[in-house]
């Protein structure tokens, strides 16, 4: 994954140095889990987040960006057997 700047000279060289090291601890996390991480095209940010609420009666009175999706949370149960 490659950290993109719109204006590299908005950034301090400090700044530049810590997206650097990030993007290279990053890889080196992807390196170590890489046959255990396991992508999962089902699971769009719509499903993972609070977005796919938006239609859903009584979900959408209070918007909690933190929160889940009723549909995942159902995906789950199902996909598991709970």
């Amino acid at each position: 994954m490659d950290i993109e700047y719109e204006n590299k000279t908005d950034i301090s060289i400090e700044q530049q140095t810590a997206l650097i090291e990030i993007e290279a601890l990053d890889h080196k996390l992807l390196q170590h889990f890489h046959n255990i991480i396991k992508l999962q095209p089902s699971l769009t940010r719509q499903l993972v987040s609070f977005q796919a609420n938006k239609p859903r009666p009584s979900y959408r009175w209070y918007k909690y960006k933190e929160a889940f999706s009723a549909s995942l949370i159902e995906h789950l149960l199902s996909k598991y057997g709970i």
